[in-house]
Parts: structure tokens; sequence; C-alpha cells
């Protein structure tokens, strides 16, 4: 079946129309079977300035599209509504033909129904691409028009006599040439074609710098300082947001951090063994050789929380998987745990305070200072570095060496956590070198476009890169990216041309697909402006957008 390849429709019938469209005419929809609604002979579905939808036609085309599926599905998805709005519509096209002079030949009809084509009409919103809608039935033996094999097509197919038939195909015809009229008018301009062509074919090689709001998050120390400074100046801000957060807090809290080994749950004994021996030795590194925790945490920790001491915050209980929390809530301030097996790997905890009442509303509006200030310093710190490594590139500074400078005082971040000894603190307290997904760093890609950009940008945030023409050239501000900001250099560009455009206008499927959906929002509105201007003169029979409301006892 032509009509549904895109929306609307298209989830109601796939491919071309079997023979199970009859059994379902025949013992699903068949209008005798239809019990408890009033007999409506030759009644109309619909009248449209005078003219009548007939009962039959409607029927018949509600057959069709249902396909093999039960009444229950056909109430759910609205199909009923939609095929009287496809008959409203193709009346009003014919109508609109009859003012135009078009129509159809006895000659063309003949020749169109010995082939075994069957038309029929669905509202233009629902209509994609071809003419219409359209199944096929059997008409020929040995490839010749064969009489009794049309006979029993129709019968078997549409349930209509032949010269029924005749009349509702006669009527689908002139409305799907109407269709064709409003749709041929409609053309893409050159021009327009051109610029959908060049964004898919136009080609570009980058290398590009993302700057992650993350990375540079884990390197905001706050002080104590700051925060008080912080709920002085804005206690109104925090009085509101306190009120959203306290029952995260209140009446209780533990403030824990924890170490992570992972072990993902489809691991091989060996993988979990390698895995409980690291835990294991992460233990009694910080219970017998007496290492700061956070320290440990921020060396080995395999949890986000790592590169904060292993830091947790305060939290109570239902906010961490069972075996965790049972752990936790079984412990005392300065305990260190076993190690605690969860469906995320290997833990080693520590419980840092018990915190209630005042104490804990304290951590969680210092909590939610610190949040704050961070946000904006963030902010202010990844655009910075973003400007001055735009302004280090656009001034002959190869990215790499700008790069390089630019990160050094990001690369020694404050530790946060637990106080080291004097002794300890060179061994220790500082983080060790651990590897970080969202840590700058130059990456180049080929092979890109307006459609396909470089990773971590949108089409749109991207738009100024496929500007560029020379190699070495750079973007005049920095590109929002998906979580920061992005710098990046123009390597090389092919740019689609006009001479390849012209040779594959007409084979390329988007520009296919363009042209189809500008055509078809044609076609709506057009029979859009029909539809209004015959409102008033639009009657429609209620009792056929209802299951079982009307039966037929015509004989058919």
């Amino acid at each position: 079946m032509e009509a549904f390849r895109n929306q609307g429709l298209k989830t109601l019938v796939y491919g071309t129309v079997v023979l199970a469209v009859a059994v379902v005419f025949v013992i699903q929809f068949n209008p005798a079977q239809q019990k408890g609604g009033a007999s409506l002979k030759n009644e109309c579905a619909a009248q449209v300035r005078g003219r009548c939808v007939s009962g039959r036609d409607f029927r018949t085309t509600l057959s069709i599209v249902v396909g093999g599926r039960d009444e229950a599905w056909a109430k759910q998805s609205g199909v009923r509504g939609k095929v009287l709005d496809g008959l409203i519509e193709r009346e009003l096209l014919v109508m609109d033909a009859a003012r135009l002079g078009i129509s159809i030949s006895d000659d063309e009809l003949s020749a169109e129904l010995r082939s075994g084509h069957v038309l029929f009409s669905l509202p233009a919103s629902e209509l994609f691409d071809g003419a219409g809608t359209s199944i096929s039935m059997p008409t020929k033996v040995d490839g010749k028009f064969d009489e009794k094999t049309y006979n029993r097509s129709l019968r078997s197919y549409v349930g209509r006599s032949q010269q029924e038939f005749r009349e509702m195909q006669e009527v689908e015809h002139v409305a799907a040439r109407m269709r064709d009229i409003v749709r041929a008018r409609v053309r893409l301009g050159d021009d327009e074609l051109f610029d959908v062509y060049a964004a898919q074919k136009t080609t570009a090689a980058f290398r590009y710098v993302k700057l992650s709001r993350g990375f540079f998050t884990r390197r905001v120390d706050v002080g104590k300082a700051a925060i008080d400074d912080y709920l002085t100046a804005h206690k109104s801000e925090i009085d509101l947001a306190w009120e959203g957060r306290k029952s995260q807090y209140l009446p209780e809290c533990r403030r824990a951090r924890h170490v992570l080994i992972k072990v993902d749950h489809t691991a091989k004994d060996e993988e979990r063994a390698a895995a409980r021996k690291k835990i294991e030795e992460v233990r009694e590194r910080v219970t017998k050789g007496k290492e700061p925790f956070a320290a440990v945490a921020r060396e080995v920790s395999e949890d986000t929380s790592a590169w904060e001491g292993g830091d947790l915050g305060c939290f109570q209980k239902g906010r961490m998987v069972k075996p965790f929390e049972d752990a936790v809530f079984a412990m005392k301030p300065g305990d260190v745990s076993d190690v605690i097996e969860t469906e995320y790997g290997f833990h080693v905890i520590k419980l840092d305070a018990i915190r209630a009442g005042a104490d804990a509303e304290a951590d969680g509006r210092a909590q939610l200072a610190i949040e704050r200030i961070r946000a904006a310093e963030v902010e202010t710190k990844t655009a910075e570095l973003g400007k001055a490594l735009l302004e280090q590139a656009a001034a002959g500074k190869p990215l790499d060496e700008a790069l390089a400078a630019l990160l050094a005082p990001f690369d020694a971040p404050k530790a946060k956590g637990e106080p080291a000894k004097k002794d300890e603190k060179k061994k220790g307290d500082a983080p060790a070198p651990r590897p970080e997904p969202d840590r700058p760093t130059v990456e180049t890609e080929r092979e890109v476009s307006p459609m396909k950009p470089p990773a971590g940008l949108s089409p749109d945030a991207a738009a100024p890169l496929f500007a560029l023409d020379k190699p070495g050239a750079l973007p005049p501000t920095l590109l929002r990216g998906d979580d920061g900001y992005v710098v990046a250099q123009l390597i090389e560009k092919k740019a689609a041309t006009r001479e390849a455009f012209a040779k594959e206008r007409d084979k390329d499927p988007l520009l296919r697909q363009m042209q189809a959906a500008k055509r078809r929002d044609a076609l709506v509105a057009y029979v859009g402006r029909l539809r209004e201007a015959a409102k008033v003169e639009t009657k429609i029979n209620a009792a056929y957008l209802e299951a079982g409301k009307v039966t037929e006892d015509d004989g058919q």
C-alpha cells in the first residue's frame, strides 16, 4: 500500500493488502453481523453540500484499511473517523474537479478497473507520497483480463457489484487526479534544494577541544569562609531551596565516603577474584597502614565520587542500595567497614559522622551553597579557558601546546576530605594521576558534515564551523557543546558543487522526500481551504463512527 510511509496512518497498514482483507470484510466487518443498530439501507455516512458519502463506500474503505485487526484496535486507533474524513475530502475534491472540468473517460476508467487497481481515500494529512492509496486485486489469467476472476475479486476484496464498484472508482480516480494536479504545482527551487544537498554532501575535517563542565567542577574547591559568606549574602534564596531539600537531611543523616572497585554482574570468576583482592588491599591500606581514606579513594576508587575523596555527602535511609545502607547504619563514626558487595561491585566504607537536627540542617544548607558557588565558578572558568584557547590558536599557537599550558593550573586540585599528617602530605594527600574521560584533549574528526557535526555539537551549534573555508581557520566565538564549550579548527573542507548537485538532484533520497513533503503540505492546505468553505454544509452521521451502530439489509 502506497500511502503509509511516514506519518499518521502509516502504523495502520504496511505493504500490500492480501487476501486477508477479503476474510476480514466477510467475517469481521460484514454489515450483516453488526447487531443492535438501526437498519440504514442506502443511508449516507456524511453529506457534503447535499452530496452523499454512501455507507457502502465507508464500509468498503474501512475494511481495506483495518485489514486483519480487530474492532478493539479500530476503536483505539480512531480509524473510523479518519476514513470518514478521507471520504469527505474526496467529495470536496470531486466537486472542485467539476468546477475545473477535470474528469476521467469511460475508456480510461475501464482500463484502470481491468488492471486490478483499487483506489480509496484517506485524509490528505495522512498521505505522504503517491497519488493516494490503493490495493491490487487479481483480474487476469495467463496475463489476460478474465471476467470471472474479476467478479470473484470484487466479491472477495471489496464486496461490491460491478456497477457499484465502477461508480465508487470513478469518484476515487477523479479525486486522485485532483491530488496529482495540486501536488504537481509544487516544486522546490534549486537554491532551496541545493542548501539541503550541500548540508549532506559538504564534508570537512576538524581538530577540536571539548571543554566539559564536569572536568572543571572537580577542580573547584569551596572553603568554609566562602560557604559562610554565601549563606549570609543569599539567605532568602537558601531558605527557599532548603524547604525543598530538608526532607533529605532531617531528622538524621549520615556522612560517609567509600572506595568502589567495579564488578559487572557478567564478570568471570577470575575477574571477581581480582576485584575482591584489590578492595581487600584498599581496606588494609586505610586500616593497618593508616593512609588517609580520602587520599586512597582519590587514587583507586572507580566511582564518580573519587575526586571528592569518596565523599557521598550526608544521606538518610532509603537513599543507597540495601547492602551498602545496612553496613553504614550499623557503623559508628570513624569505623571502616568490611568489604561490602553490591550490584555495582565491591566497597569499603568509612562513616565520618552521624548528623541530626541543627547539625544535619547545617550540612544541607552548606551543600546548597557549595552547589551554587560551584555552578557559577565552573561556568566562568570553562568559558575563560575556552576564550583563552581560542585567542591563542587564532594567534598561531598549536592547539595542543596552548591547551597544555592553560590546563597546567588545573592539574593539581586541592585535596578534599581528611587532612593528611605532615609526614604523609606529599605521599598521599594529592590525588594520583588517573584517567578522566572528560579531560580536555585535542581530537581530530574527519568526514563530518553540517548534518553530522563533530561529537558534542548539535547541527545548529556547529553552523559557524561550516562557514569556514581556509585550513587553520577558527570560528570567531566559542561554540556551545553538550556539556560546556567547544573550540574547533578547520583542517580541510570539501564543499558540495553545483555540478554534482545537477547530476544527483533527482536521485537523492532526501531531496525526493523534501519534495514529497512540500507537495503533501500543499495538498493539506488546499483541502483545508475546501473543508473550511464547506464547513456549514458538511453533516456527519455519527453512527458510522461507532461499531455496531449501523447495519445493512440490502443484500450486499
